[in-house]
């Protein structure tokens, strides 16, 4: 399955195009990843409140966002 591009690394691709973001400063790399990981937990958590049948935070939810949008690593 082809991973989605969360809005989030959109918006930053879009920046770096434009020369708007130097990725080298560690303050916008943090920044990033803060954005990122409460995308994960926005997206975990609307799997979750959609009828799922599923803990909230499970494996499912977890893997669900991994395999739709990839990991924070990615």
């Amino acid at each position: 399955m082809e991973k989605k591009q969360s809005s989030i690394d959109k918006f930053v691709q879009q920046l770096k195009r434009k020369g708007l973001l130097i990725t080298e400063d560690s303050e916008y790399i943090v920044a990033y990843l803060e954005a990122k990981a409460m995308h994960k937990k926005e997206i975990q958590y609307a799997y979750w409140e959609g009828g799922m049948d599923k803990p909230k935070g499970s494996k499912e939810c977890e893997q669900y966002y991994n395999e739709t949008f990839g990991d924070n690593n990615e």
